[in-house]
């Protein structure tokens, strides 16, 4: 393989994951909208409206991502 093949596939990896990352993360909003309860980290199960889990006190209000650019980078 030469380099510039191996540039190219390393390149579609980064695009592929990140469109699994995005269309995961739709999903996972989609299939949270139906439901009116949430699961916890620590297993408790909560009201899809609570902030914090009654259980164990952590924040269940999600944090947003920051943007994610990918860019063509050049390697020697």
């Amino acid at each position: 393989m030469s380099e510039e093949n191996e540039k190219e596939i390393v390149f579609k990896l980064a695009r592929m994951i990140s469109q699994l990352d995005a269309s995961t993360t739709i999903e996972k909003e989609e299939s949270e909208e139906i439901n009116t309860e949430k699961k916890c980290v620590c297993g408790n199960i909560v009201s899809i409206n609570a902030k914090y889990c009654d259980k164990c006190g952590r924040c269940l209000i999600p944090k947003e991502r920051p943007k994610v650019i990918i860019k063509k980078i050049e390697v020697f």
